[in-house]
């Protein structure tokens, strides 16, 4: 009997999914790996915070700088707040799983060829959207006009 157990003890050590669970090897992965993981998370948890936290004051200075400005329609300033959030949470993330040493070049890489694909893909609507961002900058109408089209 006592050679089956230190059989199966000997299984589990070497990644067997047969015999007993032995505490001790459990608790010296948790205190070596468990604490190193806890650390990570922790660091990524306060990371994830105060990256909001500065996401957040960035958007709302650049939105005051928008409407003191005055120069910027509301609606582009609410688009372009948005496209500035949207891309300052992808450096956040990109950032956090680099905490847990998650090699993120590959993602970037991952986002530029999606880009490239969404890009060739929608290249028509792609043309109107450039369009409608034109007519924002140029302004040539502003919240609350009247047009008149025909047909």
């Amino acid at each position: 009997m006592a050679f089956a157990v230190a059989q199966s003890r000997r299984h589990f050590c070497h990644g067997s999914d047969e015999g007993t669970i032995n505490t001790q090897d459990i608790w010296n992965f948790i205190t070596t790996q468990g604490v190193d993981f806890g650390i990570k998370l922790l660091t990524a948890i306060v990371a994830w915070i105060i990256g909001r936290w500065l996401i957040n004051l960035a958007v709302g200075l650049i939105g005051k700088a928008f409407r003191r400005g005055g120069k910027i329609d509301a609606t582009l300033a609410h688009y372009l707040k948005s496209i500035i959030a949207i891309v300052l949470n992808i450096i956040m993330i990109l950032a956090i799983l680099d905490i847990f040493g998650i090699r993120t070049t590959s993602f970037a890489a991952l986002l530029a060829g999606a880009g490239l694909a969404i890009g060739a893909a929608w290249s028509g609507m792609l043309g109107n959207f450039a369009a409608g961002v034109f007519m924002q900058v140029l302004r040539p109408y502003k919240v609350g006009d009247f047009i008149q089209t025909g047909g």
